[in-house]
């Protein structure tokens, strides 16, 4: 299978069994974007590198690419993915009361005030 034809069946989204705890998504690029590993000598390029999301932040990626002008010593290429993100304040859970018992038990008065109220 050659490089081209390759590139073209990696890059689609792909579904990781609901068994499992994420989901691979790749948007499309140009197939000069999407190789992330060349083979010594340069003879093969391929994408091997993924970025895995929950399936819940799938249409969060917004785009996924390979930035082929980095230069670290490595046959991997650096990918960049920029994802939407949106921050919330998160709301904290209404605390119930708490009854102390022990002055229930000691004290009548509390007690029968209690027992009206409830």
């Amino acid at each position: 299978m050659d490089n081209q034809a390759n590139l073209k069946s990696v890059n689609s989204v792909k579904e990781v069994p609901s068994s499992k705890a994420g989901h691979v998504s790749l948007v499309p690029n140009h197939l000069r974007r999407c190789w992330t590993w060349m083979s010594p000598g340069d003879r093969r390029r391929n994408q091997i590198d993924f970025t895995i999301a929950p399936k819940r932040f799938r249409n969060a990626i917004l785009s996924y690419k390979s930035m082929l002008g980095a230069d670290y010593g490595s046959d991997h290429v650096p990918v960049v993915c920029v994802v939407r993100m949106k921050v919330k304040k998160l709301k904290k859970p209404k605390q119930s009361p708490k009854f102390q018992y022990d002055a229930l038990k000691k004290d009548a008065e509390l007690k029968w005030k209690f027992n009206v109220t409830i």
